[in-house]
């Protein structure tokens, strides 16, 4: 036998004897992306990533069942998220991959539900808010904002706390809003008394003030609350105001989302 052909076929020898242990090396991945409340996701986008950054990952898409796999060429740890139009992006989660085919993988969704001004909260399993889209301002008089420095000191005050938070994403315009809130008016240094506040309706509240406080209306579609924050300075009654919106969400998750469902 020519010796090109003696070369050419132990070539192939080698590569057959190779090939099974380079698949065996490989870890097969396969799972399942799923609503919270058990529907089985089309079309989702799963995205795999070695944690330590180098080549190995894989992105796969959820078949017509919800259903996806994806073949990693080196075991080891890896995040892998889900992401799927009308649904809430997952949380990246750390998962170690072996050899071979691995136990299958189960990744859960949360449907976003649009408001209905036009942004998007998440909502629970149970129809309850878990982020809402937030508007913070001034109060709206005669058409004119009446927004002096003071008022947009707690404004920024306000937002930035509510950011901290990560309940609320604050949105630029009151039409994106689910709740609306809106600062009516500080106290005056070194004096105490009241501020009238303006009713949704029309007409307006008297509400007493401390030197250093805040005064906030809380609106969500036609109901409305207010919340009034009283601390030793302006900055602290601004997070003292924030402190009372938590704790009015919390209490009214549900009303919250019938209130929306119903526009």
């Amino acid at each position: 036998m020519p010796q090109r052909w003696t070369t050419f076929f132990a070539v192939i020898l080698v590569c057959a004897a190779l090939l099974p242990n380079e698949l065996s090396a490989q870890a097969y991945v396969e799972g399942l992306v799923v609503s919270r409340t058990g529907v089985n996701i089309p079309a989702a986008t799963v995205v795999i990533v070695r944690q330590d950054g180098g080549s190995g990952g894989a992105t796969s898409e959820t078949r017509s069942d919800g259903k996806f796999d994806a073949i990693l060429l080196a075991p080891g740890n890896y995040t892998i998220s889900a992401s799927a139009e009308g649904y809430d992006n997952s949380q990246k989660t750390v998962v170690g991959f072996s050899m071979g085919r691995n136990r299958p993988i189960q990744i859960t969704l949360d449907l976003l539900v649009a408001s209905p001004f036009g942004r998007l909260s998440v909502f629970n399993t149970d129809g309850t808010a878990r982020t809402l889209t937030i508007h913070v301002g001034p109060q709206v008089r005669d058409g004119f904002k009446d927004i002096d420095r003071d008022i947009r000191d707690s404004i920024r005050d306000i937002q930035d706390e509510l950011r901290s938070t990560e309940q609320f994403v604050p949105v630029s315009t009151r039409e994106e809003a689910v709740l609306r809130l809106e600062i009516l008016g500080r106290g005056v240094t070194g004096a105490n008394g009241a501020i009238a506040t303006p009713l949704f309706g029309g007409g307006a509240l008297a509400v007493s003030i401390n030197e250093r406080s805040v005064v906030a209306r809380l609106t969500v579609g036609s109901y409305e609350t207010y919340l009034i924050g009283e601390a030793g300075s302006w900055s602290e009654s601004a997070d003292e105001v924030v402190e009372h919106l938590l704790v009015w969400t919390d209490a009214n998750r549900q009303r919250i989302s019938e209130i929306i469902r119903t526009k």
